[in-house]
């Protein structure tokens, strides 16, 4: 926001609002959040969405998870960037294990918004990428979850880079709801089991901001996960100025 000092008239402006969770550090590991063992964050419908920016992008032959959720055969639901030229989905379920694979082009420096939403009425699993519809494709069954270790970023194909609004429904969101999520912040929301925002730069806690009290916290593998400018525009931006003239007008001037 911006600050105008009434005695010297500096204007003080910083438009950023938003901090994110960064997962990069170029000489080793990062840590990661460790998520609660809690049933809400178990459902069999449910989506998952957060916004990713890769400060640097895998090798060639490389993987890095966006999502994954730990059980004991290994995930039971991952989205994961496969050689910088594909999206793969992967989920256990109590019926076999499932994936599928989908071209995409990643780059660097860019944010990106991903979401799964996965329907167990129909058995089927849609991903999303910055709200518009990549596939839909049929599972074999439930999913198979356990309490092995929840977390976020906690495996040997970790994310290089910034996480922001990492959010957990317990319902499948169809596309113009993921569509909404990216402008939105919400409140108040009972299908919202879980709403990290990642504004606690200096904290080990990270705050949920459903309600349900899913708050996770940053463990470490070597180094504790830091923060990176979130998703607000931090660049060059308009603005106007408006002050009473003391003759019943205004000056304006735009900067």
């Amino acid at each position: 926001g911006a600050t105008l000092d009434p005695v010297t008239g500096e204007l003080t402006w910083d438009t950023r609002k938003d901090s994110a969770l960064n997962t990069f550090v170029s000489w080793s590991n990062t840590g990661f959040i460790r998520t609660p063992v809690n049933e809400s964050l178990q459902s069999q419908s449910i989506t998952v969405e957060g916004s990713f920016n890769w400060t640097v992008l895998p090798a060639g032959n490389g993987a890095e998870f966006l999502f994954s959720r730990a059980n004991n055969s290994g995930f039971a639901y991952g989205l994961s960037n496969r050689f910088n030229n594909a999206l793969r989905f992967e989920a256990h379920t109590d019926s076999g294990y499932q994936f599928y694979d989908f071209p995409f082009s990643f780059d660097a420096d860019r944010w990106y918004h991903f979401a799964i939403s996965i329907d167990d009425t129909t058995n089927e699993v849609t991903v999303y990428a910055d709200g518009q519809l990549l596939f839909t494709r049929p599972l074999p069954g439930s999913i198979a979850y356990s309490n092995r270790n929840p977390a976020i970023h906690d495996n040997f194909f970790q994310f290089q880079g910034a996480t922001d609004n990492y959010r957990i429904w317990n319902t499948a969101r169809d596309a113009e709801q993921i569509r909404e999520g990216l402008t939105t912040q919400y409140e108040s929301e009972p299908s919202l089991v879980l709403d990290y925002r990642f504004g606690e730069e200096d904290e080990v806690t990270v705050r949920d901001y459903s309600g349900n009290e899913n708050h996770g916290y940053r463990g470490t593998n070597r180094n504790p996960p830091g923060a990176a400018n979130g998703l607000v525009d931090v660049g060059r931006q308009d603005f106007t100025i408006s002050v009473e003239d003391g003759r019943g007008g205004f000056d304006i001037q735009t900067f």
